[in-house]
């Protein structure tokens, strides 16, 4: 990933990161239509690829397990009411790990999730993030 901000001063872009792992919102590019990792591979294999321009715009991807599950429960009790509808909302979504073809990732997160529920400094962590 490479990232740029427009700085305020002169309004020029400036080069923030240079970042050769993936993001974890990488599913989001995938279900859009830009499926970077076999991009990757096609240019290790094939050399230069032919650039994608086209993609699908207004998918949504959510990050179940560890994301909205573990926010969902860190919402003070009176707003829980309030966020539920949308917590619910499953038809429409991708998921970042959950995968029928592939289930191992989605059972590493939930362990993982399992770990930052009882584990008290990984529990400080997921829940004490200003949300």
């Amino acid at each position: 990933m490479v990232e740029f901000r427009i700085d305020p001063r002169d309004g020029k872009p400036k080069l923030m990161e240079i970042n050769p792992r993936f993001w974890g919102s990488l599913q989001l590019a995938i279900y859009s239509g830009v499926d970077f990792p076999y991009l990757l591979y096609k240019m290790a294999i094939d050399g230069d690829v032919e650039p994608v321009f086209e993609y699908k715009t207004g998918i949504k991807v959510r990050w179940l397990l560890l994301g909205d599950i573990l926010r969902f429960l860190g919402i003070q009790n009176s707003n829980k009411l309030k966020a539920l509808p949308e917590f619910l909302k499953f038809r429409g979504m991708g998921y970042d790990v959950l995968s029928l073809r592939d289930p191992m990732p989605a059972l590493g997160a939930v362990l993982e999730g399992l770990k930052s529920m009882t584990l008290k400094e990984r529990r400080n962590h997921a829940f004490d993030r200003g949300w």
